[in-house]
């Protein structure tokens, strides 16, 4: 968990939530912005498939962790993304927006496309082999970041037909 040193009551909560679950950890300092506090992340990152939940975001289910580690072993992927739900911040299960995404071609990139960047979870040697978010962009270094790695002909992505994060 990456903390921007906020105010409010996260450090109790996660402090919390470590007495019970040792192999939580968090850093709560001042950072330069989002993809600062992305950066620090991936460095104390320990698995071998990483993606973000970002503050507020939500996952729609208990198992959608599995489900996407299970389809990026058992189809042998490199990455995987899927749908995402930008809902209400009171009301969680009123959805404002509807991001459906489809199978990657690379021809979507040419046109715009691609997939939204809170449903993508990649092999933590992506992010050694492409390098972490250039903090140079202030607002994009996400796309910046996916497009080094959706181009890579190399690398083999899949599409998970279902809601991964609700926004």
């Amino acid at each position: 968990i990456i903390d921007g040193k906020s105010t409010d009551s996260t450090t109790d909560t996660v402090n919390n939530y470590q007495a019970t679950y040792s192999y939580i950890k968090m850093v709560s300092d001042k950072d330069s912005g989002i993809y600062d506090a992305l950066n620090k992340g991936l460095a104390m990152a320990t698995g071998d498939v990483i993606g973000f939940l970002h503050s507020d975001d939500l996952f729609p289910s208990n198992t959608i962790i599995s489900e996407l580690v299970s389809k990026i072993n058992n189809d042998n992927l490199d990455g995987i993304y899927g749908d995402l739900q930008y809902v209400d911040k009171q009301n969680t299960n009123k959805v404002i927006r509807f991001w459906k995404s489809c199978e990657f071609k690379l021809s979507l990139l040419k046109n715009g496309w691609m997939p939204a960047h809170p449903t993508l979870f990649l092999r933590k040697d992506i992010y050694h082999k492409h390098g972490e978010f250039d903090t140079s962009f202030k607002i994009s270094a996400d796309c910046d970041f996916m497009l080094r790695v959706l181009k890579d002909s190399a690398l083999a992505f899949g599409y998970l037909p279902k809601v991964i994060t609700k926004m």
